[in-house]
């Protein structure tokens, strides 16, 4: 039976989590050698994606999209931040702003399968079906 890339992140997660920095190289390295003799390279960007929502599940750590109209200042990245943490529960977010003129003002936040959806063009769109029917 194959390996899936979850089951391979999850192995190689549990080897790394309690491991000290000295030991990481040769835990990667037998990694990658059994990927090769599995034949298994190929699933290298899916296990590694894998392993890295377990990591920041383990860390409590979750990654956010942020997309808002125009670049947004420091002082509005942090109110995000902020917001991205009351709303998912986490203790660390690891932000990532993308600018999208499409949504006319407000954000629009992305963390895993949620999306928080503040912007005007979504409460317009809404408007316009209340107005219609």
């Amino acid at each position: 039976m194959k390996a899936s890339a979850k089951q391979y992140a999850n192995a190689l997660y549990q080897s790394t989590v309690e491991a000290s920095k000295k030991e990481l190289p040769e835990i990667i390295e037998q990694f990658v050698l059994t990927l090769r003799k599995n034949n298994a390279i190929g699933k290298v960007d899916d296990i590694m994606a894998e392993f890295s929502k377990l990591w920041n599940a383990g860390q409590d750590l979750v990654e956010v999209e942020a997309i808002t109209a125009q670049e947004a200042d420091s002082e509005t990245k942090h109110a995000l931040e902020a917001y991205a943490k009351e709303v998912t529960g986490a203790k660390k977010v690891e932000l990532n702003h993308r600018v999208s003129p499409e949504i006319i003002a407000g954000f629009v936040l992305r963390a895993g399968d949620q999306v928080f959806d503040a912007s005007a063009a979504t409460k317009l769109k809404q408007l316009k079906r209340e107005i219609i029917g």
